[in-house]
């Protein structure tokens, strides 16, 4: 992300000459990482955290799906409207309902940390004016 320009590319861009990896990412998340041992007594906090940006992950995925769906032709077989439609659909309701269901202070600070990227977007793209860079598939650096 650092690379395409979504992420600050002089921090996150920056690519190690011998190696060819990212180096500062790597130091960042090396650091939030090692912070956990300071809350190790909350540790299922932590790892519901981590299963909130999952079921979140997930949750995006499956209405991504229905979304794409309805973009297609409109006539479709009962096997495809399954496929497409109820499947992601339930799995979706099935995302927001473990979402609902983890701790109160788990869903306070995921959804802040959405929160955190939403105006981060907003704040870079001119409050919505201007659509994100593409992310690149590209792996070559």
């Amino acid at each position: 992300m650092g690379r395409d320009g979504v992420l600050p590319k002089s921090f996150f861009g920056r690519i190690n000459p011998r190696f060819k990896t990212p180096v500062n990412n790597i130091l960042m998340v090396s650091a939030i990482s090692l912070t956990a041992i300071a809350f190790s007594n909350h540790l299922i906090i932590l790892i519901s955290l981590i299963s909130f940006g999952a079921l979140c992950g997930f949750a995006m995925v499956n209405a991504a799906v229905i979304f794409h769906f309805f973009r297609q032709k409109r006539q479709r077989p009962l096997y495809e409207i399954l496929h497409g439609l109820v499947s992601p659909l339930a799995g979706a309701c099935l995302c927001f309902y473990f979402l609902l269901n983890l701790a109160s202070q788990t869903k306070r600070l995921g959804f802040a940390w959405v929160a955190a990227g939403v105006v981060y977007t907003a704040v870079t793209t001119g409050f919505f004016k201007k659509i994100p860079p593409d992310l690149s598939l590209d792996t070559t650096g």
